[in-house]
């Protein structure tokens, strides 16, 4: 009756249409959806195709809006992709938005690293990345943005505690 590969064609479709055109809301709840089918994907090329149109339509998109859905996107991966397969995959465009020209989408990124950092800190490499950024964004020169990162290292070391091992046993288990 359906096949499967077509029906995902399908669905990923709408739910790029709903990212695009979409209120926050909608756009939340189809980055949720756009993650799990990345993390339930069981055929490698596909996989690869869903994320390069993701980093291309999102990450790259000349429409803030839609870079601020990209760092959600990215925000719903923590805990869901295996940590390897979204660094290689996301984090690079994602670090990227960081340094973003709309102070809406830093904001958002700022955000965005409470539930990441923890999620990616053993690498230490990315985590000094990470940190750098933090202190970047405190001094922002947009006082939004600023005020957004203020207290991201405190939150950080709260919720390291509970999310380090959580995210470090997901790795466990998904290997």
């Amino acid at each position: 009756l359906f096949h499967l590969p077509e029906l995902q064609d399908v669905l990923v479709q709408t739910l790029l249409g709903y990212l695009q055109n979409g209120n926050n809301h909608l756009r939340e709840k189809a980055c949720k959806c756009i993650v799990q089918i990345l993390a339930l994907q069981y055929d490698p090329e596909r996989r690869a195709a869903l994320a390069k149109q993701v980093n291309e339509e999102l990450g790259e998109s000349r429409a803030f809006q839609i870079r601020r859905t990209f760092v959600t996107l990215c925000r719903k991966c923590a805990g869901v992709l295996a940590k390897d397969y979204f660094i290689e995959t996301f984090y690079s465009t994602l670090l990227a938005l960081g340094t973003d020209r709309v102070a809406q989408v830093r904001m958002e990124f700022a955000k965005a690293l409470i539930d990441l950092k923890p999620y990616i800190e053993s690498d230490p490499q990315k985590d000094f990345e990470i940190m750098d950024m933090i202190d970047r964004l405190k001094n922002d020169p947009d006082q939004d943005v600023a005020d957004a990162t203020e207290n991201t290292d405190v939150v950080l070391l709260q919720e390291r505690k509970t999310l380090s091992p959580k995210f470090a046993a997901l790795e466990v288990e998904v290997q």
